[in-house]
């Protein structure tokens, strides 16, 4: 979560997430690969009512 909003709220680069939260740029990525694939499952369970 906080991945994300670093990126897309707070619009922050891949290496100024990494170098903030001390962990290589291939974390953020993965990081927020999984967290995006997580939302939007969460809105496709929601779109389908269950």
């Amino acid at each position: 979560r906080e991945i994300v909003h670093l990126r897309f709220a707070a619009d922050l680069s891949y290496d100024q997430i990494a170098q903030m939260l001390g962990v290589p740029v291939g974390t953020v990525r993965s990081r927020l690969h999984r967290a995006l694939k997580a939302i939007r499952e969460q809105l496709e369970e929601h779109e389908n009512g269950t």
